[in-house]
């Protein structure tokens, strides 16, 4: 399901001429250790997700 939806979101993004970040794809399987309750990342994974954004909108 999260994969259908993110597929959708870029399909979106390309239509409207935005950039997409696919944190679905680009985030490292490490990335799920910041989880602490399963969904949201502490402040390593928002450092994570903060590198990826930067680096496309730069």
């Amino acid at each position: 399901m999260v994969r259908q939806y993110n597929q959708a979101m870029k399909a979106v993004a390309e239509a409207e001429k935005l950039k997409f970040v696919d944190l679905f794809n680009l985030l490292p399987p490490e990335y799920i250790r910041t989880l602490a309750d399963g969904v949201h990342p502490d402040a390593a994974g928002h450092a994570m997700i903060f590198n990826l954004v930067k680096d496309v909108l730069k």
